[in-house]
């Protein structure tokens, strides 16, 4: 498989994080994976240096996208057999953490918002390096409606029509734009990064078009 991983920030802080680590490296040598890295905690620091001083989303955006890089950067001391680039067709050959600012500053056609987070930059990355496989690892089981019971499959104009903070707001636009299907999973559990990878099945909640 194919597939670009974005590791969620909010696993920054978890114990299961290196376990992750070590797992995607384990993988990698029967798939060709791309790291994207979350923003978490270096991200929020970046959302309240705006509102203390009324920085621009413009600004704003450039600076939680290197954000992203802090997590990338650390995680390459955690991903067996993996290199750091900021080189999109580097990053098409697989064992690459991802660091965007420079692609998305140079030719990024998304909005500069909080609305666009790493979930958006992960699925655009995926797009751009001609994946169409996305995995959203973060610390939920999946999606659900009004952030209840995780579903196991969503529709694109599902998740576009639905109230929920898992992911952001625009990944559905740039899912369908590139033709992408998408899981979420939890890190928590990090075999379950293997399972889908051997099976394309896994406990978590799968976006695709809904054909």
């Amino acid at each position: 498989m194919k597939a670009v991983i974005k590791i969620g920030g909010s696993l920054q802080g978890s114990p299961s994080l290196e376990a992750i680590c070590e797992t995607i490296g384990k993988v990698s040598g029967r798939h060709d994976l791309t790291i994207v890295p979350g923003g978490g905690v270096f991200a929020d620091q970046v959302r309240e240096f705006q509102k203390s001083h009324n920085l621009s989303d413009y600004t704003a955006h450039l600076m939680a996208i290197e954000a992203m890089e802090s997590y990338g950067v650390g995680l390459s001391e955690l991903i067996p057999n993996f290199s750091l680039s900021d080189n999109l067709e580097t990053a098409k050959r697989g064992k690459v953490i991802f660091l965007p600012s420079k692609s998305v500053e140079q030719n990024c056609e998304l909005e500069s918002s909080w609305k666009v987070t790493s979930d958006s930059l992960a699925a655009w990355t995926c797009g751009k390096i001609g994946f169409d496989k996305l995995i959203l690892v973060k610390r939920v089981d999946g999606i659900g409606k009004n952030n209840k019971r995780f579903l196991t499959d969503l529709s694109r104009q599902e998740l576009k029509n639905m109230n929920q903070s898992v992911v952001d707001s625009k990944l559905p636009e740039v899912l369908e734009r590139y033709g992408i299907t998408c899981w979420v999973l939890n890190g928590e559990n990090p075999e379950r990064i293997e399972e889908l990878l051997k099976t394309g099945r896994t406990t978590g909640t799968k976006i695709s078009g809904g054909e």
